[in-house]
């Protein structure tokens, strides 16, 4: 048997293993290893995934189906017996009320829903089905069979980037917004996958003129426009989760090989006429900062300091009052630090431009 004690791994829809860091490559077909995901205490059992990257950010009730289906066991881990975070539904007794779901240990029913809000409110599945639930629960279930999983479904990211330009990417992103929360897995899994497409539709030059074949500018700049939107937005969400619910490495692939990637081909001038606007480029650098170590909070107060010292600095340049003594402003650290460019050179010697549809150099 190959990989003998890599087999021997249980499953966990949180592992603490995964695959190799973006940083390591097999020397030979047959070498395999797993590197931790967190810490891992003494004596704590070893965990994989047995399904991947886009499975694990569906709700708990798709994730144990996918397993039934393909491995015969419900999964009873730490994250499928917790409350399904990214279920939320919206209460129907207090108006900002959250209600997150939990399914069974045995089956893939329900040990019902609770309000995460002050009302407490809880009901059983049954309850729910009968209760103005129900309505919330038929759109989530249609909006996944006609939307989520056929895009789900398409696993070559350069094979969705050529079916998906912008106008179907927004309306099938309206048709989830129209029927689950803003923080739903359904529509944040569906901004992963459809971001990505839209990096690599315009990277690729696939969007052309209708007339002559030849490159439509104006539409790659959308494609590249909403695809970084669609991205910066998904890895906040993923920033805000609770440490430990998604793999690292999920995280770390939407920022390392798809935002600050395609961010530094663009900045490096690789798509010829295209200019990031300002505001994607202030989101993408928010995203920058924390993959450096920043959180988000110490993001927004850096960006506070920042302006009080450029507020400082316009007043000593007036003149400040007698009396009056100005500490000197302290020199902040580049954004751009060695770390960010250790790693592009990384992605660049490893992987080339696999992140955007074009084959793995070996």
């Amino acid at each position: 048997m190959l990989f003998y004690l890599i087999t021997m791994a249980n499953h966990a829809c949180s592992p603490n293993l995964g695959g190799p860091a973006p940083t390591r490559s097999m020397s030979s077909p047959l070498e395999h290893f797993l590197v931790s995901e967190r810490q891992i205490e003494p004596g704590e059992m070893l965990t994989t995934s047995y399904i991947n990257f886009a499975g694990l950010l569906m709700p708990t009730k798709d994730r144990r189906l996918r397993l039934f289906t393909g491995k015969r066991f419900w999964c009873d881990c730490v994250r499928c017996l917790a409350d399904d975070l990214l279920r939320p539904f919206s209460c129907p007794k207090c108006p900002k009320g959250v209600m997150y779901h939990s399914v069974g240990r045995e089956n893939n029913g329900t040990a019902g829903w609770k309000c995460a809000g002050a009302c407490a409110y809880s009901c059983t599945h049954r309850e729910a089905e009968m209760s103005i639930l129900r309505t919330q629960i038929e759109d989530e279930e249609a909006v996944a069979q006609d939307v989520v999983f056929p895009t789900a479904n398409i696993e070559d990211d350069g094979q969705r980037g050529q079916i998906f330009d912008v106008e179907k990417a927004k309306e099938g992103l309206s048709r989830i917004a129209s029927c689950v929360r803003p923080d739903h897995a359904y529509r944040q899994l569906y901004l992963n996958l459809v971001g990505k497409a839209l990096i690599a539709r315009g990277v690729s030059g696939w969007d052309v003129d209708e007339n002559d074949g030849s490159l439509d500018r104006a539409k790659r700049d959308e494609s590249m426009n909403l695809g970084f939107d669609y991205l910066t937005q998904h890895y906040l969400w993923l920033k805000k989760l609770p440490e430990g619910t998604l793999p690292r490495r999920l995280i770390d692939e939407v920022s390392h090989d798809w935002v600050l990637e395609a961010y530094r081909r663009v900045d490096e001038g690789q798509l010829e006429g295209y200019i990031l606007p300002k505001s994607l480029r202030e989101a993408i650098m928010k995203v920058k900062g924390i993959v450096e170590g920043k959180t988000i909070e110490q993001d927004d107060e850096a960006a506070r300091a920042a302006h009080e010292n450029k507020t400082e600095e316009e007043q000593e340049t007036k003149g400040a009052p007698a009396g009056v003594h100005f500490q000197p402003r302290q020199h902040e650290e580049e954004v751009a630090g060695g770390a960010f460019d250790r790693m592009s050179k990384l992605l660049e010697q490893w992987f080339g431009c696999s992140c955007f549809g074009s084959r793995r150099r070996t």
